[in-house]
């Protein structure tokens, strides 16, 4: 049999070389096709556009276009990163974010401002006092709780009548809310219900601020006691009738009154 010519010889290369790509091509194809089946899934996260400073309003974060949302790997999603920007309706971010970091649910709280969800009794104020955890009543005072108002007169203090003294300031004051609460906060319920709690660490550090229902004279007084003396809170047991007392000088009380 003769060579093959230089005509066939061209066919047969040709051939051979789109066989060759048609390899190749189904190839990557099939290698793309791996790599899609094997890539990651993806979830949402909010992410900070901006820097957020403690204390923002989540509503105010979402209008001004400070958050967002970045679809990240799955691995990479923090598990308390919120996933939408409607969590952030009606939050308040409670520790600085940086630009590109995550939102978790450790950087919020609900909002300090609830007065959506206090009730002030007919012909009563409501009043916040801040005072030392301690004296505040530890963290034990809750909403709906009562208690009795001392007021602590310094050594020399002018103007006062006896001094140092402690003497029964207010009794029986309602408390309608409490800020930076130690105690665990009790469950909504009515009158008949028998309130639920929640575990919560306690500390005796800082100061607890309570918001209580005065009458105007009550007000004026508690006002005045936390301005120019030391209050002190007891938290009463339910039902407790209204406290009396003679006040405690050392003179007067100091030894001997609580036989």
């Amino acid at each position: 049999m003769g060579r093959p010519t230089t005509k066939r010889a061209n066919i047969l290369l040709t051939a051979g070389a789109a066989l060759l790509i048609v390899g190749v091509a189904v190839a990557a194809s099939v290698g793309r096709s791996d790599d899609k089946d094997d890539a990651e899934p993806t979830v949402p996260v909010v992410v900070a556009r901006a820097d957020i400073d403690a204390g923002a309003l989540g509503d105010d974060l979402v209008s001004a276009g400070k958050v967002g949302i970045d679809q990240v790997p799955e691995s990479e999603a923090p598990p308390d990163a919120l996933s939408s920007t409607a969590s952030l309706t009606g939050v308040i971010v409670t520790a600085a974010v940086e630009k590109g970091d995550d939102v978790t649910t450790e950087d919020v709280g609900p909002s300090t401002l609830r007065a959506g969800s206090i009730t002030i009794p007919k012909g009563k104020q409501a009043v916040a006092i801040t005072v030392d955890t301690t004296a505040g009543g530890g963290g034990y005072a809750g909403a709906g709780d009562h208690v009795d108002l001392f007021a602590v007169i310094q050594p020399d203090a002018p103007g006062a009548p006896v001094s140092p003294m402690t003497k029964l300031l207010l009794s029986d004051i309602e408390v309608l809310d409490v800020s930076n609460e130690i105690a665990p906060r009790r469950a909504a319920t009515t009158s008949e219900e028998t309130p639920t709690t929640a575990p919560a660490p306690r500390s005796t550090d800082g100061q607890i601020t309570l918001l209580l229902a005065l009458t105007p004279a009550q007000a004026e007084q508690a006002i005045f006691a936390a301005s120019f003396n030391r209050v002190w809170v007891t938290v009463l047991p339910k039902d407790a009738p209204a406290s009396s007392t003679d006040g405690v000088t050392y003179d007067q009380g100091y030894v001997g009154a609580g036989k």
